[in-house]
This record gives C-alpha cells, structure tokens and sequence, in this order.
C-alpha cells in the first residue's frame, strides 16, 4: 500500500485485460505468447504518415489494446519513453526489465530502489504538465479516479492505460498485456509463469490442510480505525492463497473493524500493516481474541507484499504461507 494505517492508501494500492495485436484486440496470454520472435521492420500501411513496425519479440504496432478499465487506447508504435503512475504498475515495468525506459513515477513508487531516483510526477492525482514535460510515448495510471488524467494525456496525444486490478490472476493479466505493449510479450510470458509456479507450490503445500487446520487470520491496516479486507480484496485473496481463512470475509470490500466485530471474528493471527501489537495487547476489552491472548500478532511482513498489486504479491502470499505454517515450508 502507498502508506500505512489509511483505508485511503489501502484503496489506493489496490483498487488498479485483454490486449491487442495490430489493430486487432488479442483475448487471452496464450493467443498473445503466440507471437514469434522477429527482427524489427517497418512499412507503409495506409495512410503514408503511419508505418506498421514489429519489436524482436514479435508485437505489430500500431496496435489496440484494451486497458483494465475497458478502455480501447491505440498505441503508435514501441514504447521507449514510459511514466509510471502508482507503485505497483512501477515494480511490473522493472520486473519485465524495462526499469531503463522508465521516465518517471509518482511519489510512492518506493521499489526497486532504482525507482526513488526517477523524476516524480505526482502522488494519486498526477501533475499533467511534468508528465508532458518527460515526453513520454506511454503513461500506466492506476484505478478509475485517474481516468480525467488520463483523458487529458489522451488529449495530448500521449496514450494512457489504467489498471485496477482486484485479484492475483487481474495483475497476472496485466503484467502480460504491458509486456504485449512493450513489445516483449515472451519475456512477459516468462516472468508470469515464474509467478504462477512459486505461487502453485504454495498452494500444493497448504492443500494437505484439514478444514480445522486453517488458521483463522486478520489484516490490519492499523490498531485505532482498525481497516481491514473483506471479500473481493487482496487481503482476502492472500490470505486464501496462503491457506488461511479470513475472518473479516463475513464484510465486503475495505472497511473499519468496530472492537464488537472483531471479538465475534476471534482471529488466531493477526497481520498488522501499521500500528503497535502493544495497542491491542493493552487493550483489556480486547483481552479474550485468541490471536491477542497468545500473543500472535504479525509485523514482520512488509505492507506492500500483501496490498500491492504487482509481482511481489507472491512474495507476501508464501511469507505468510510460511509464517502460519511452518512445518511445511522446513528452511
């Protein structure tokens, strides 16, 4: 997440398919991994002022894709020049080895290390003119409160794709579309079914789990307002991944635990992103949840590895995985 302890930041981290090829909109990864390796080439096509072009890895521009929100933005031709809007689209760029191409990022683009020396345009609402300023030929934004942003850079001629991605297989799915775009889409293959076997060999552990094996678990944004994920949220999908049972999966979306609440759920373990274990060890009314009474509460595991919606998901899903249950994953 983009800060700890705010439900804002929280939605902002998480609330981020199908991609083109030539002007033909591509449905599946697998129809995109189809795409043969070639040499670039260009040639007229139409009109004499747009030339058709191919990346080494076999993606014919100009080519149409349709964005996470549903939005059908041509790109022109390989990108070379690309503004990363929000953390996660910034850690996808550098996964895929296009850490060179980026121009600029917002202020909570925090990882890799590499990312906090490029040029910051903005937080969650973009500065327009220092995005222009880089001019970039690509612009990844995050969520639908970017798409007046978007349609500005739009406007400037600057295509602009959004994403909002609420599951694993959601951020899988983009990964492999900005790879498609890039013009790299075996690489973007490679890096996604790396992701899905570490992300399988978790699950193949934890499914030897009885129904009263499960750890019943809890995030926490933070200790007073006490936000947490219910169903249709990363938190939930984590924590599912990992074999866990998420106790605030009787909500929907993100929202604040009252202290009833959370007593009724008696988690086992509880994650916290933000806060002091103190604050809820302390608390007397607190006293009977099991996670608070054996002192099993989390801080360990960094926030964004749980909310972020790019490849570090995976990360969060198998410290946590290791965490409930470590005799299956003996060191």
């Amino acid at each position: 997440m983009f800060r700890n302890g705010r439900l804002a930041g929280v939605v902002a981290a998480i609330a981020l398919l199908l991609v083109g090829c030539g002007n033909a909109t591509v449905g599946s990864p697998a129809q995109q991994a189809a795409n043969v390796a070639q040499e670039s080439s260009s040639a007229p096509q139409g009109n004499a002022s747009i030339l058709q072009q191919r990346s080494t890895e076999g993606t014919v521009y100009p080519l149409t894709v349709t964005d996470g929100l549903g939005r059908a933005v041509q790109i022109a031709h390989p990108p070379q020049t690309i503004v990363s809007l929000a953390p996660s689209n910034t850690e996808i760029l550098y996964a895929l080895g296009l850490g060179d191409r980026v121009a600029g990022v917002d202020a909570f683009s925090d990882y890799p290390p590499q990312a906090k020396q490029k040029p910051k345009v903005g937080d969650m609402n973009p500065n327009i003119e220092a995005i222009v300023s880089l001019h970039p030929d690509l612009v990844i934004g995050f969520s639908p409160s970017q798409r007046t942003a978007a349609e500005k850079l739009q406007q400037a001629h600057i295509p602009t794709l959004l994403y909002n991605p609420q599951t694993i297989d959601q951020v899988f799915q983009e990964i492999t579309q900005i790879g498609q775009v890039a013009g790299i889409p075996s690489r973007a293959d490679r890096v996604v079914q790396q992701l899905r076997q570490r992300l399988n060999a978790v699950q193949q552990r934890v499914s030897t789990l009885g129904s009263t094996q499960r750890v019943r678990v809890l995030i926490l944004t933070d200790t007073k307002e006490r936000y947490t994920g219910g169903k249709g949220t990363l938190y939930d999908e984590v924590i599912q991944r990992a074999g866990g049972i998420n106790t605030a999966a009787s909500g929907n979306g993100w929202y604040a635990l009252s202290k009833e609440q959370l007593l009724i759920q008696n988690p086992h373990v509880i994650v916290l992103t933000g806060g002091s274990a103190s604050d809820l060890q302390n608390d007397p009314s607190l006293a009977s949840v099991v996670a608070v009474k054996e002192r099993r509460i989390v801080t360990s595991i960094d926030p964004n590895l749980l909310s972020r919606a790019g490849p570090r998901l995976i990360d969060g899903v198998e410290l946590l995985a290791k965490t409930l249950y470590p005799n299956l994953f003996p060191r």
